[in-house]
């Protein structure tokens, strides 16, 4: 539904317009706070991302509540599990995965691999001007490969060993980032690992933590991090990790703002 709140001309826009991510609003709050008024908080609009001076927002929750009634009656008891107390539709479910960049010492051995596959012929040749009886030994040892004909068997030994290994860097590359789903939905985040058989863990917004950003010396030079999120009440669910992520720190702020979305509507405190 829209919100009545979201036409409010108070609402500081980008030249008429909303900011297209909420990282682009963010700074414009912060650097009001910054300024000694304090209270300003970035709220969803229409098409991207506003920030709303103080004493700005109550309308905004107040007709998201009356969008979205609990059910069960006056009396029924306020639970974070209810299913009725979902968020809004124009909440976007997100997924996420390690990128690539993560996986940079992985790279770098694949190009070094394929770099030592390319150059056989002549690491072949080098051993063949060894002394006797290495050098004529080798020069002799011949062997036919299809497409490449008859080449000398170091070469078609290193080449073929290079080229397994280089194969299985590339599948531990893919797998390190097709193994590991991240969906940020609208009133959760799900952790899905596994390519064909998948295994699920879920933690509901409204029974999350703070989020936290973890990132070594060299994440913050390859602009990857990880985001961590924890069970308020434990149980199950225990920690959530989402490793290698881009752009981490406008993950973790996008989480809080679902997290904080979800306490402030019907049931989602306590």
């Amino acid at each position: 539904m829209e919100v009545s709140a979201m036409a409010n001309d108070e609402w500081i826009r980008n030249d008429g317009h909303a900011f297209a991510t909420f990282a682009a609003a963010a700074a414009v709050r912060d650097a009001k706070n910054a300024e000694g008024n304090g209270g300003y908080t970035v709220e969803e609009v229409p098409g991207g991302f506003a920030v709303a001076p103080p004493g700005t927002q109550s309308a905004r929750v107040e007709s998201r509540g009356d969008a979205q009634p609990a059910t069960g009656g006056e009396d029924a008891p306020s639970s974070p599990d209810r299913e009725t107390d979902t968020p809004p539709a124009s909440t976007p479910t997100v997924l996420l995965r390690p990128a690539l960049r993560s996986q940079l010492g992985a790279v770098v051995r694949f190009v070094v691999v394929i770099a030592i596959a390319a150059l056989a012929p002549e690491i072949a040749a080098w051993i063949a001007t060894a002394p006797d009886p290495v050098g004529p030994w080798v020069q002799g040892q011949t062997v036919s490969v299809p497409v490449l004909g008859s080449v000398p068997l170091v070469q078609a030994v290193i080449g073929g060993l290079m080229g397994l290994w280089a194969l299985g860097i590339a599948l531990r590359i893919f797998f390190s980032i097709y193994y590991y789903a991240f969906l940020v939905e609208p009133d959760r985040v799900t952790v899905q690992t596994g390519i064909i058989a998948r295994h699920r863990r879920t933690l509901r917004f409204q029974n999350a933590r703070i989020p936290t950003l973890e990132q070594g010396f060299v994440d913050r030079m390859l602009r990857v991090g990880e985001v961590r999120l924890s069970s308020a009440g434990g149980g199950e669910t225990g920690e959530i990790r989402m490793h290698g992520l881009r752009r981490p720190l406008e993950v973790k702020e996008e989480i809080q703002r679902r997290i904080d979305g979800s306490w402030s509507r019907p049931g989602g405190g306590a």
